[in-house]
């Protein structure tokens, strides 16, 4: 949910089966904490434009979704068909991200570097700093970074910025030429002054649909 668009890449969230939502008044924005639970109905039939209802701990308030007629049927088509989605980092951005897609039903598995990392999250289903979030038991996690590259629809790069290339080092035989490739990691590497997305096709080569989040 967002005040504006403007400055967003809407259109990768679209492809990436997130529904753009508007507040309709902007003290509910400020309203909101950090951590609060939002729930809301309506996907199935939801209608260009049309205003949406959330609802949280303390009350409810109105949206509107940002969506075209096209984009809807867009939306429904790719939400119907399971997406297998290899997740390269398991801090709180990579987990957050990993257990919004697989409450999606799209098929999961998160790699880290970390092999105690991966102990604790497969044993507990915590992530420590996202105390309050459980992750879905159809996750998978695992050690192996060819696991989490080979037969993949989208990998989503989710490591801190400082491994970025290092990890791109160990997965580039794994990954195939054309493989989507969506970058969440933010920053600038210091040698080089690249981008992480440009870190990524530095290091796999231009071959590869590499898209920013």
């Amino acid at each position: 949910i967002a005040k504006s668009y403007a400055r967003i890449h809407r259109q990768n969230l679209i492809n990436a089966g997130i529904v753009p939502l508007l507040f309709k008044n902007a003290a509910d924005y400020d309203n909101l904490k950090p951590g609060d639970e939002l729930k809301f109905a309506g996907l199935l039939n939801m209608k260009a434009g049309e205003d949406m209802k959330i609802v949280t701990e303390n009350g409810e308030f109105a949206v509107k979704n940002d969506l075209t007629e096209k984009e809807i049927i867009k939306y429904h088509q790719r939400g119907a068909e399971e997406v297998k989605i290899g997740v390269l980092g398991a801090g709180t951005w990579g987990m957050a991200l990993a257990r919004m897609l697989a409450n999606e039903n799209h098929d999961v598995e998160v790699y880290s570097a970390i092999e105690s990392e991966i102990d604790e999250l497969s044993t507990t289903r915590r992530q420590k700093n996202l105390p309050g979030m459980v992750i879905p038991d159809s996750i998978r996690f695992t050690k192996n970074i060819e696991e989490a590259c080979k037969a993949k629809d989208i990998i989503l790069c989710a490591v801190p910025s400082i491994f970025v290339r290092s990890t791109m080092e160990k997965a580039k035989n794994y990954i195939p030429e054309g493989q989507i490739i969506v970058d969440v990691a933010k920053g600038i590497e210091s040698s080089t002054l690249f981008t992480m997305s440009e870190i990524i096709e530095d290091v796999l080569g231009n071959n590869m649909r590499v898209v920013a989040l």
